[in-house]
């Protein structure tokens, strides 16, 4: 899992130019959830409070156990310039993940929002280490940063998720 993290976190560093922070306060914690962002980030990621948080990474992420490492993370960072688009930053995201992984194979490409921003939602298989990951990635383009939700999971957990998945995404919000 650890290797894992590493090899996203590798991807991730073009675009780990944090977005804006404040000290803000969010929406009240929905039932049965927990805060996973810092403070100083200027989204709110609440994810199920039986979750791990990992804030030992440079993005904020929490995973379900030590036994099932599905997890969900928000990367948040700069774009390149100003008329950016999704698309534009997934065909550079793409290629750097196609680069580190094995078999990659984009499955779908649909319209999705996060915090309420239009963006798209990429469903995608790949292989590291010689074991199977599935991944949606859900990204949208706000204030000149793109700000990307990554769901992670093995093969056997990775429908046992989705439902939280989309609570998660639910529950998403920028700061004002």
């Amino acid at each position: 899992m650890k290797k894992i993290l590493s090899v996203i976190a590798l991807l991730m560093i073009p675009v780990l130019f944090l977005a804006g922070c404040g000290d803000k306060t969010p929406s009240e914690i929905p039932k049965g959830y927990q805060i996973a962002s810092i403070s100083d980030c200027d989204y709110v990621l609440y994810v199920p409070d039986t979750w791990m948080i990992d804030n030992q990474t440079l993005y904020t992420s929490a995973y379900h156990s030590s036994g099932d490492p599905s997890s969900i993370s928000v990367t948040a960072g700069g774009m390149d310039f100003e008329d950016s688009t999704v698309e534009d930053w997934w065909k550079g995201y793409e290629a750097q993940f196609n680069e580190a992984f094995e078999s990659y194979e984009l499955l779908s490409t649909e319209d999705a929002k996060l915090g309420g921003v239009d963006g798209k939602k990429f469903t995608y298989t790949a292989m590291l280490a010689e074991k199977q990951y599935n991944f949606i990635c859900i990204a949208v383009v706000k204030d000149n940063y793109v700000y990307y939700m990554l769901y992670t999971s093995t093969p056997e957990k990775y429908e046992a998720h989705l439902e939280t998945l989309d609570e998660v995404v639910s529950y998403f919000e920028f700061k004002d």
